[in-house]
């Protein structure tokens, strides 16, 4: 499966981050983050602004804009 991006999904990291309560995160991309809680509710800010700016810009369904999986067409194969 190729890359995508869907608005709720850094939104769903910060949920299991908060969950697990981790000391470090080791990202895909960069150097090992040090967690804590006002770690954690920095990064929750930064999520409910980012998604607030892109809403305001393209308006609802936001993820139409954003999704590059938001529709799919699936091909099948039939047996004659």
């Amino acid at each position: 499966m190729r890359n995508s991006f869907q608005l709720e999904m850094h939104r769903r990291c910060a949920n299991v981050i908060q969950a697990a309560k981790p000391d470090l995160v080791c990202p895909g991309h960069g150097e090992l983050i040090a967690v804590d809680q006002s770690r954690i509710a920095e990064y929750t800010d930064y999520i409910e602004r980012k998604e607030a700016a892109f809403r305001d810009i393209v308006g609802e369904p936001a993820n139409y804009f954003i999704d590059l999986f938001w529709a799919r067409m699936l091909p099948y194969l039939s047996e004659c």
